[in-house]
Parts: structure tokens; sequence; C-alpha cells
């Protein structure tokens, strides 16, 4: 179900909200702060496993785009990396939604 509220509604109230006033169902305050913009630029953790032995300097984490989640409560994401040109499934990831159209306008 859509978490995000909507002025559709009279009392702007997202979908979710409005199935548990309708159904009479108890409310549980659905939490939606971890959802984020979806292409927005992400920064992924590489795995001390995937990373060279022995670099100090090379980098540990690796630019990309979040293109879902890979569970109901926002703790894995999947995320494009363009380089790689793979998806990767990723729980330790840092967001920058505030660069979001520099960063579209830069890799076209």
């Amino acid at each position: 179900l859509n978490l995000i509220p909507t002025t559709s509604n009279k009392f702007d109230e997202s979908p979710i909200k409005v199935l548990e006033r309708e159904l009479n169902l108890p409310s549980d305050n659905s939490y939606i702060r971890h959802l984020r913009s979806y292409f927005c630029p992400a920064y992924y953790y590489i795995k001390k496993e995937k990373r060279i032995k022995g670099e100090k300097f090379e980098p540990r984490a690796r630019k990309g785009r979040l293109i879902g989640y890979g569970d109901l409560h926002g703790r894995i994401y999947w995320i494009w990396d363009p380089e790689l040109k793979k998806v990767i499934r990723a729980t330790a990831v840092r967001f920058n939604e505030e660069d979001e159209d520099n960063e579209s306008a830069e890799e076209k």
C-alpha cells in the first residue's frame, strides 16, 4: 500500500491511514522517514572481502542510484551501479537527495 500522504482525499492522509480509518483497524502510525526519492544518488559500502587487500586509500563506498527496497522496513536497498552495470543489494547506504538535479544533469 502507498504510505505517502496525498491531497486527493479530504483529510490529506496517506492511503493506508484512510484504509485503517474506513475498516476501523488499529492505527500503527506508519513510519515513512526511511523512504527516499527513487533514483536519488546513493553511496553504498563495499564489503571488506570485496575490497583490494592492503590498499588503504582505495574507496570504501561506490556511487549508485536507489531503484527500490528489499524489505518493507527500509533496511535493505536495491542500488543501480552505472559503472558496474549491476544492481546491488545493500544495507549500509547514504543518500544525497539535495544534489539530485545536479547529479542527473552531470550524468547526461
